[in-house]
């Protein structure tokens, strides 16, 4: 009797153990209700690109695209919890509970009740992914920072200093305050140790919302309010289900790396992007976010790889925006910028940045008076590779040198009439037009802007064209360029 007992209680053991695991399967591998269905991941810049603009299509009716009413989020699901050690409120915009009890889910192509187990799977995933952010991309990447920072700092300004007694001087109060409550530290605004806590923290509860806005993630500096989309969810799923985009905004939410003023001289956005576009899981962003412009150019300038006659290779025909893409050449030219990822992502985190945050004072007054946010990448770069883009670094740096008076003259005029915004730069009012334009075409802005240059399109006079019309002038244009190509069997 005891042995038909114990191997029942064995059996009906194994049983429940087998149930929950085959549970906790289905729990792992099951995506919330408002993915499409069918999703994939890919690991390949041409397998990326194709599901990245699938489901941009796909998810259509998660984006404002400008159109949408305004929305409230007074009665929607808030659910607070302890990361790091801070009290954090995440609000779920488009699920709301009804007098009823029900969960009502909205977008802007109807709505649906669903259940609380739908929910509970949407609200989990959610933080988790934003916890994942934090634990596995930021705070590895910029924990060292005050280490390193202080180290610079030191080199610059610690004559006459060890760098014990440097740093033991940083936290004491400045002569000058009577009270004694402005430190060197903060007078010279070299950032406290990053923290995991320090993603969440602000001076009031830390809001982060999942809904619907313009962007695929937005935060408001010192607002403690950070948004991210529907869609910026999905798309960070086909990126191996790395949480990059949420990494990305909350580099912005944290306070010691991005705050106001310095954001008016340097670019918050480039910031924001390290390291999630240098991560090898990535593969699309570096190649085509206009937030990425400079880091682009400077590739090409530094390390020979030209992403517009990539561009020009990969994209064999544009069928009226279906895109024939020559995916063996794209993947061939994405495992090159592999190798150059790999190298900046270790310069930015162990000289770059460090470098800025040992005296961001400095680096953004320069930005200003030279009207580049991006001054500092640039001077850093040239500072530490020499550019090899006239066909390697030998080529280039004879080149340099039979002209090395004429560009410096031409700097010191150019320096004497910085502080002043370019006269160039008309193209502020049309920006939304063309960020709409370029995603209906498969492109990006700064492309679009380089045709219309290459085409003697005056930017200024695009202000008053409709989207349809900058559409139907773009694809005469966007015609010519492939017909060149001829059509690929």
């Amino acid at each position: 009797m005891r042995n038909i007992i114990n191997i029942s209680v064995i059996f009906t053991i194994f049983a429940i153990a087998f149930v929950c695991f085959g549970l906790n399967v289905f729990a792992a591998t099951r995506l919330p209700h408002y993915f499409p269905e069918g999703m994939e991941s890919a690991n390949t810049i041409s397998g990326q690109m194709e599901l990245y603009l699938r489901y941009l299509n796909a998810t259509n009716c998660f984006s404002t695209d400008g159109k949408a009413v305004s929305r409230m989020f007074n009665n929607s699901i808030r659910i607070e919890r302890e990361v790091f050690g801070e009290k954090v409120i995440f609000i779920f915009d488009p699920w709301k509970r009804t007098g009823k009890g029900e969960i009502v889910f909205s977008d802007f192509c109807g709505q649906k009740v669903i259940s609380q187990e739908e929910f509970d799977l949407v609200a989990d995933d959610f933080i988790k992914q934003f916890v994942r952010a934090v634990e596995e991309i930021n705070y590895p990447y910029y924990k060292d920072l005050e280490k390193l920072a202080v180290a610079e700092s030191f080199k610059q300004k610690g004559k006459g200093l060890n760098e014990e007694e440097f740093r033991k001087l940083l936290d004491r109060p400045i002569p000058e305050d009577p009270e004694g409550k402005i430190s060197f530290r903060e007078i010279n605004r070299i950032p406290p140790e990053i923290t995991k806590a320090s993603f969440v923290k602000h001076v009031k509860a830390r809001e982060i919302h999942f809904g619907f806005i313009s962007a695929l993630g937005e935060v408001w500096l010192h607002s403690g309010v950070t948004y991210i989309s529907l869609q910026g969810r999905i798309l960070d799923y086909l990126n191996g289900d790395r949480p990059l985009i949420m990494a990305h905004e909350a580099i912005h939410a944290n306070a010691l790396l991005q705050n106001w003023p310095l954001s008016e001289g340097w670019d918050p956005e480039l910031g924001a992007s390290l390291p999630a576009m240098l991560l090898p899981d990535d593969k699309i962003y570096l190649s085509l976010h206009s937030y990425l412009k400079v880091p682009r150019e400077l590739i090409h300038v530094f390390f020979g790889y030209n992403f517009e006659q990539v561009r020009k290779e990969v994209v064999l025909f544009d069928y009226d925006g279906n895109l024939r893409i020559d995916t063996e050449k794209f993947d061939f030219y994405a495992a090159k910028l592999e190798e150059a990822k790999r190298e900046l992502l270790a310069f930015f985190r162990e000289k770059a940045i460090p470098q800025f945050y040992s005296d961001p004072t400095f680096w953004t007054s320069l930005g200003e008076k030279l009207q580049d946010k991006n001054a500092a990448i640039r001077i850093m770069m040239i500072q530490n590779y020499e550019p090899t883009i006239l066909g390697g670094n030998e080529e280039t740096a004879k080149w340099l040198d039979t002209r090395k008076y004429e560009i410096m003259n031409i700097a010191e005029e150019s320096y004497k009439e910085s502080g002043q915004p370019s006269s160039g730069d008309k193209e502020g009012s049309v920006h939304q037009k063309f960020l709409s334009l370029a995603a209906r075409l498969g492109y990006n802005q700064d492309d679009l802007l380089e045709l219309a240059k290459k085409y003697r399109i005056n930017v200024s006079d695009l202000n008053n064209k409709s989207e349809e019309e900058l559409m139907r002038l773009f694809l005469g244009i966007l015609y010519k360029e492939n017909t060149e190509k001829g059509e690929v069997k």
